[in-house]
């Protein structure tokens, strides 16, 4: 192998790295990305999901939770409320010249029961 030969090769070596390199760069930065766009929507899931059991648990209707079946039957109104991964079952008591609001709730995480309430309310 003369000079020019082994110039070529060392050129060719050097030329194949570099396209390595920046391949391995496009997949990190797109592993990045990913990661990030990934994390993003957790945060935002469980600030939705940590809003409404905070409104819940203090006797509050949810806000980022689409109600899907509701039963009146005259004295209490019996409602599922579902969120992304996560549901509410909650009684939205108006009878007897009670304020309305909610009496009971049961909360769901992944269709698992992780807490349940009544409220106690003095009537007059």
């Amino acid at each position: 192998m003369d000079k020019i030969e082994a110039e070529a090769v060392i050129r060719e070596t050097i030329e194949y790295a570099n396209k390595e390199i920046k391949r391995t760069k496009v997949h990190a930065r797109r592993i990045v990305v990913t990661v990030i766009v990934v994390a993003a929507f957790v945060v935002l899931w469980m600030g939705a999901w940590l809003t409404d059991y905070v409104r819940v648990t203090t006797y509050n209707e949810p806000l980022f939770c689409i109600s899907r079946d509701s039963v009146y039957n005259g004295a209490e109104d019996y409602r599922h409320c579902q969120g992304v991964g996560y549901s509410f079952e909650i009684v939205v008591d108006g009878a007897r010249g009670r304020k309305a609001g909610l009496s009971r709730y049961t909360c769901f995480l992944f269709g698992n029961e992780i807490c349940s309430a009544k409220r106690i309310v003095e009537t007059d």
